[in-house]
């Protein structure tokens, strides 16, 4: 099908069929990630949403839940890419655990991508958002028209906007376990810039 071909070319492009993740991009202005190449377009954006609205979901796939998982080595350092300052925190911080990995996957979102997408960690920095009570990373993007939205997002937001960039109808979860990205499609095009499908 066209979708197909068009997502598959785009992410091909962006050298992330069979090499994995792309390293690279230097910080921008707020100390993100953030890079223009040629990746979907708005218009080819509209078409994936479309098709998510309108395609039959799949069914929701359960995984694998009766192993443990190894707790990871606390991570309490924070090195803001904006301004160089470090964030000490005192207590276990989750989004500091899981920030490689977010990072890792916006890099492969904003390659899928010809539309300007920002990922803004400064809330997690002491210096350039002193008193922020809650930390959490923002995802910034510029729509064809020209119009920016900012949306606080989890891991699970990029898993979801990658999954749905390939051209897939479903995402996973970090025990294997899949979901339909349909009941998703209005908060993907929320973090996109785009206008819901009908």
């Amino acid at each position: 099908m066209m979708w197909v071909a068009v997502a598959a070319a785009a992410i091909a492009a962006a050298g992330l069929i069979g090499a994995g993740v792309r390293a690279g991009g230097g910080p921008a202005e707020r100390g993100v990630h953030s890079r223009s190449i040629k990746g979907l377009s708005g218009d080819e954006l509209d078409s994936l949403l479309t098709r998510l609205k309108t395609d039959e979901a799949p069914e929701p796939m359960l995984g694998a839940m009766c192993y443990d998982m190894a707790m990871p080595e606390p991570v309490t350092e924070y090195v803001c890419p904006a301004c160089g300052e470090k964030t000490v925190y005192e207590q276990w911080c989750w989004l500091l655990q899981e920030l490689p990995r977010s990072r890792a996957l916006f890099e492969a979102v904003r390659d899928s991508v010809d539309i300007s997408v920002v990922l803004d960690e400064t809330l997690l920095c002491s210096h350039c958002s002193p008193g922020v009570e809650q930390a959490h990373l923002v995802l910034e993007a510029v729509s064809a028209e020209g119009d920016t939205v900012r949306n606080e997002i989890s891991q699970t937001d990029l898993v979801m906007l990658l999954s749905f960039l390939q051209g897939s109808l479903s995402y996973e979860d970090d025990f294997g376990a899949s979901f339909p990205l349909q009941p998703s499609a209005e908060r993907i095009a929320q973090l996109l810039g785009l206008e819901p499908a009908e």
